[in-house]
């Protein structure tokens, strides 16, 4: 509720001389004033204040409790209209995971509350200004025998704003608060893109290290054969050494990617805001790892028309714009003046007398120019701003869409190199069951699958993380369009869910 502002001043021009018989009759006017003094005391204490501390120490103790598990998380993610994995919770895709960060995200949290200062400012600038009323008793001091030396009398000042100004005002809000909407949105697909990159990395981690202990029991189960014809003179030394290095290479492989892979799981927590144990009883699962989409089916200039109209911050620029718009015909409306009237009463020696007063605000000295100027100026940098960030969305969908073409590729290569490799081993186990091979050279020709296997899995997270790149070119997944609501689509749904 809007207080009303009690104005008391005393214009000389009004002025109100009372007999002393009429002092009874003006003395029935104060209960009038006291119940017009108490009524605004009322209305002004609307809105009151609460203190609300904050408290640092309390914060470690509650993030420690957050889980994947907990029931209101559960809930939050079911209701996302995401496609959630079978099992669920006990085991989390991508798109439950990016649900599960919108829940726990301090940054999102953020922006929706400037979102809410900026739908405040909508009913701020819809607002009118208040009237005021004017109460003044004056004493003349040489007044005749006779009468009443007390002057008293009521005034109003009601003002009306002109040219528009309200709808205005209402218009440049209402752009402002649409831009921060927008600007949640970004923030939302921001989460999803720091989410992805972790999710990438760590189960691209946990596949690299269960290929390099396979990598490492073969270079063992090479070595102590090479180790057994060394003892029977069928070999020298240096390939017995050489093989005693491989092995050495291989453990300190397999142990430096156990501590990567509790690093990137150390970065999935961070990026949806949880402790790490709270990832120590969910299955991760990622069923289209090993296969994303051809280039040829996403034309980059159908990709590029996509994100040049409807990325988040492209939306954002355009309503700062309306925005800046809006506040330039504020501006311009401003070197207008706006109108005062001022009626008031008096009551002089039994006759009642109203007054209507006018003013008006005289544009001598300036005409606005100044914040004219500055809301010009400020349309022409939006103007430059968009220009600039449609050139780098432009290049940015042509960088990425070049880099997972030429990730996908190499897929296709690496995976033939596996498939002519897969031939070799059976041909290797082929002939050791027969008879006419050793156990050595199938032994080898795992070994060489193994290291193909590993180009192979260098080169699918290469093309996932390109395709990560270009999924944020874009603010748009590819590969989970189907199992997920689009950015438009959360961000409404966050505006106008509450967040815990």
């Amino acid at each position: 509720m809007s207080p009303i502002i009690l104005v008391v001043f005393s214009p000389p021009s009004i002025k109100t001389r009372v007999n002393r018989r009429d002092v009874a009759d003006t003395s029935k006017l104060r209960p009038i004033l006291m119940i017009t003094a108490l009524a605004a005391g009322i209305i002004t204490g609307c809105a009151q204040y609460t203190a609300r501390p904050l408290h640092p120490a309390v914060f470690p103790a509650r993030f420690q409790k957050r889980s994947l598990a907990a029931p209101a998380a559960v809930a939050f993610v079911s209701h996302q209209r995401v496609r959630l994995p079978k099992a669920f919770p006990k085991n989390w895709n991508l798109p439950a995971l990016v649900a599960a960060g919108w829940y726990y995200s301090p940054a999102l949290r953020r922006v929706e509350a400037r979102l809410a200062v900026a739908r405040a400012g909508i009913i701020t600038a819809g607002e009118f200004p208040n009237p005021a009323v004017g109460f003044s008793p004056a004493y003349a001091f040489k007044s005749p025998l006779g009468t009443n030396p007390w002057v008293l009398g009521f005034n109003f000042d009601i003002p009306i704003q002109t040219a528009g100004r309200r709808e205005d005002r209402l218009a440049a809000a209402r752009a402002l608060a649409q831009a921060v909407l927008y600007r949640l949105g970004q923030t939302a697909w921001q989460i999803r893109s720091r989410i992805r990159l972790a999710w990438t990395r760590d189960l691209f981690s946990i596949r690299r290290l269960a290929l390099l202990r396979r990598q490492k029991q073969k270079a063992r189960l090479n070595e102590r054969i090479l180790m057994a014809r060394f003892r029977a003179g069928r070999i020298a030394r240096p390939l017995l050494t050489a093989a005693q290095l491989l092995l050495q290479q291989a453990v300190l492989a397999a142990t430096r990617q156990k501590g990567r892979v509790k690093e990137r799981r150390v970065e999935l927590a961070a990026a949806l805001a949880l402790p790490v144990r709270a990832l120590h009883a969910v299955r991760l699962v990622w069923p289209q790892w090993a296969s994303p989409p051809a280039p040829r089916s996403m034309p980059v200039s159908r990709l590029q028309r996509w994100a040049l109209l409807n990325r988040m911050d492209v939306r954002s620029l355009l309503a700062a714009y309306a925005a800046a718009q809006a506040n330039l015909k504020l501006q311009i409306a401003r070197q207008y003046p706006n109108v005062h009237l001022g009626p008031g009463y008096e009551f002089d020696q039994g006759q009642n007398k109203f007054i209507f007063g006018f003013s008006v605000g005289l544009p001598i000295f300036n005409q606005n120019q100044g914040p004219i100027a500055q809301a010009r100026a400020r349309r022409i940098l939006l103007v430059r701003e968009f220009q600039s960030l449609q050139t780098r969305v432009f290049n940015q969908t042509q960088i990425a869409w070049a880099r997972y073409r030429a990730a996908w590729r190499q897929i296709r290569k690496t995976r033939q190199l596996v498939y002519l490799q897969k031939r070799q081993v059976t041909a290797a186990a082929a002939a050791l069951h027969a008879g006419g091979e050793s156990r050595l050279a199938l032994v080898e020709a795992q070994q060489q699958l193994l290291l193909l296997q590993l180009s192979r899995l260098d080169s699918l997270e290469n093309a996932q993380l390109a395709l990560g790149s270009l999924e944020d070119a874009l603010q748009r997944p590819l590969m989970h369009s189907p199992a997920g609501p689009s950015v438009p689509t959360v961000m409404r749904r966050l505006a106008a869910e509450k967040m815990r």
